[in-house]
């Protein structure tokens, strides 16, 4: 059978330096990756991705597992480096998808990890 613990603050073991339940969750990261990005969209770890699809040539869309409360209900965080150390950022949201560009003068396939945070529905 499965426990539940039910609190509305935390503390340190001296009890002190107190934060809200609420304050923690809305902070962590709902959903974050890692992909190869070898013109694949093969995953190398992640949490909250449903699925990852090779829109093209260095446009990946990531499927959430569970929706985000709306479009701009949250933000994202992603890099990508190629072969060279040349770094790339971009995205495309809405509520269930996000599409990183990894682009430098042109797209390009490189290693790209991203985190989002915010608000699900």
């Amino acid at each position: 059978m499965a426990s539940e613990l039910r609190v509305n603050t935390l503390k340190d073991a001296a009890g002190n330096n107190s934060i809200g339940v609420s304050s923690v969750s809305g902070a962590l990261p709902r959903i974050w990756l890692t992909m190869a990005n070898d013109a694949s969209v093969a995953t190398n770890g992640s949490f909250g991705v449903a699925s990852t699809v090779d829109s093209s040539t260095g446009r990946y869309t990531v499927n959430f597992s569970n929706n985000f409360s709306g479009a701009g209900a949250y933000s994202v965080a992603m890099i990508a480096i190629d072969a060279d150390g040349n770094g790339y950022i971009g995205g495309n949201t809405n509520t269930s998808t996000c599409e990183f560009r990894n682009y430098s003068g042109g797209f390009v396939d490189a290693p790209t990890q991203g985190i989002i945070c915010g608000d699900l529905a």
